[in-house]
């Protein structure tokens, strides 16, 4: 377990302290939050999930008044941490990061005794698509030569994804039942290990989360976006079609989103605080700006309401994948 302190504004903080003099540690009492927060992070340190919510957490500590602690409790695919989560008692001094696939896709194919509706959403502060790229190296300059070749070529074309499970694997899978489109699906470890790959030649092509880190990739030239997997295109390779348009629309899949969540059951009030400072803070252009830019912050900012609808549309969609 990794822990992260961050400290609200200094005049805040003294002021908070001296309203609950000799109360410490009794979170719960009084005005919500009268204690320290914890931010359970479900994964390891250093990635895009740790990095987001430290910068949202930074900013929602000066909104609330109190320390965040940032903690990673990495382990089964983010299950440790979700369970630390749900396991907590419902009083808003334990919340975390949980991602719409996390709560939806990985339950269905690793069989954890939890679902999305275990956890209670307080609102989506991050969101990013996916691409199937190529790098620069590349015979293949757009998609219609490289889903022609692949028909072509079945079994023989090295597809880097995160894991055999990941959206993006699901992805490819789907283009093989339903199109015929069959790739040799790599399970690299991590996002980072396919990018990597890809780079290095090893791959000849990927699965990429449409996210900054991929951004930068292809703003170098680096790598070749050639389809965008999820409905819309891409803001950052507007000039890049979706699946649906190319003619494989059923193996589209929806954005991911990174929300903030809660164990169920928690009072109103301290709903309503979260939600509050949540939005504020994912709203601020200097956040934004932190986090990736616009591209990568939902707009209009999702509620717990809209979370809940995403992740029913994840659990329809994904559902239909898995069980074929």
């Amino acid at each position: 377990m990794n822990r992260w302190r961050i400290s609200g504004g200094v005049a805040v903080g003294l002021l908070a302290s001296a309203l609950v003099a000799g109360c410490a540690g009794s979170s719960g009492s009084g005005a919500y939050p009268s204690d320290d927060i914890r931010w359970v992070v479900p994964y390891a340190p250093g990635g895009g999930t740790d990095t987001t919510s430290r910068i949202i957490a930074e900013c929602m500590s000066g909104e609330l008044g109190q320390d965040i602690v940032v903690e990673n409790h990495d382990g089964g695919g983010g299950s440790s941490g979700t369970l630390e989560v749900m396991n907590a008692k419902p009083d808003g001094y334990t919340i975390g990061l949980a991602i719409t696939t996390g709560m939806t896709v990985t339950p269905m194919v690793e069989d954890f005794d939890f679902d999305w509706e275990d956890l209670n959403p307080i609102g989506a502060f991050y969101g990013y698509g996916m691409t199937i790229a190529v790098s620069k190296d590349s015979p293949h300059k757009t998609a219609e030569e490289f889903f022609a070749y692949v028909k072509e070529n079945p079994g023989e074309v090295d597809t880097g994804v995160p894991t055999p499970t990941s959206p993006k694997a699901i992805a490819f899978q789907a283009l093989a039942k339903r199109y015929g489109l069959e790739f040799n699906i790599v399970p690299m470890g991590s996002s980072g290990e396919v990018n990597t790959a890809l780079l290095g030649g090893n791959l000849d092509a990927a699965g990429l989360d449409s996210d900054v880190v991929s951004a930068g990739f292809i703003e170098s030239e680096e790598f070749i976006p050639l389809a965008t997997i999820g409905n819309e295109r891409w803001d950052v390779t507007p000039d890049t079609p979706t699946l649906d348009e190319l003619g494989y629309g059923d193996a589209t899949l929806p954005d991911i989103y990174f929300y903030l969540a809660t164990p169920n059951g928690i009072p109103d009030d301290v709903q309503t605080s979260l939600e509050e400072a949540l939005k504020t803070c994912d709203e601020d252009p200097e956040v934004v700006d932190k986090m990736g830019g616009e591209d990568l912050v939902p707009d209009p900012f999702m509620g717990p309401d809209d979370v809940n609808e995403a992740l029913k549309q994840h659990v329809e969609t994904y559902t239909d994948y898995v069980d074929q």
